[in-house]
């Protein structure tokens, strides 16, 4: 093969180009793998890097994709949209025994940094643990 008339610039553009791939692509493995759910979380629908499984869901009629997922893997389903995971729950006994039977497990909310800065953990919405037992009881 005769490189004689190639530039040495395209050669460089070239190379450039295939280690801007290389990054990119082991970012995403390490996505991929950072972002596998616990083996004891429920199941649901396969989650796309980035977007999680919010292409499942159909934006005219968003609680109509929530039933057909339920129903699909059952009373506890699993999704994730964007970065978060969420954990779809259906039917009375089910939410009884996660609200009331085990709530000490599920009393805590996620820590958003911007609702944390603005309301510091304070509010009945935003707070959660002991603060929200004590407010609760307050109001």
């Amino acid at each position: 093969m005769n490189l004689s008339g190639v530039s040495p610039y395209w050669l460089w553009q070239w190379m450039d180009f295939q280690g801007l791939l290389l990054t990119l692509s082991v970012l995403l493995v390490v996505k991929i793998i950072r972002d596998r759910p616990p083996k004891n979380f429920p199941p649901g629908p396969l989650a796309i890097p980035f977007l999680g499984s919010a292409l499942s869901i159909n934006p005219k009629d968003p609680s109509g994709s929530f039933c057909k997922l339920l129903g699909q893997y059952g009373d506890v389903a699993k999704m994730s949209i964007g970065g978060q995971r969420l954990v779809l729950l259906s039917g009375s006994k089910t939410i009884r025994e996660v609200f009331v039977e085990k709530g000490d497990f599920f009393t805590d909310r996620p820590v958003y940094p911007i609702i944390e800065r603005l309301f510091k953990g304070l509010g009945l919405i935003t707070s959660s643990g002991l603060i929200w037992k004590q407010q609760r009881r307050f109001a």
